[in-house]
């Protein structure tokens, strides 16, 4: 769709639903079954200053233009990437 655009133009491709790294890897965890908490342990003191706190991407140039949106959740992410497939 994009390089079929009519005009090209830099087009974010995302859901347009943030979620934390924490929010995330939990998922994932809570999948296996085991707490994130005995495997993950953050140490403030290894985090840079330059690390991005929020980080939001904006899809709706690519929607507008081209019509596309997001087909899968985050949840449809972390099943993929767990079980290699969506359930």
């Amino acid at each position: 769709m994009m390089l079929q655009a009519n005009e090209p133009n830099d087009f974010v491709i995302a859901s347009g639903v943030t979620t934390s790294l924490e929010t995330f890897t939990q998922k994932i965890f809570d999948i296996a079954g085991l707490p994130m908490d005995k495997h993950i342990q953050l140490q403030p003191d290894l985090i840079r200053p330059s690390d991005i706190g929020h980080s939001a991407l904006d899809p709706s140039l690519i929607k507008a233009r081209l019509g596309w949106k997001a087909s899968y959740s985050v949840d449809d992410i972390v099943l993929k990437m767990y079980y290699g497939e969506l359930y």
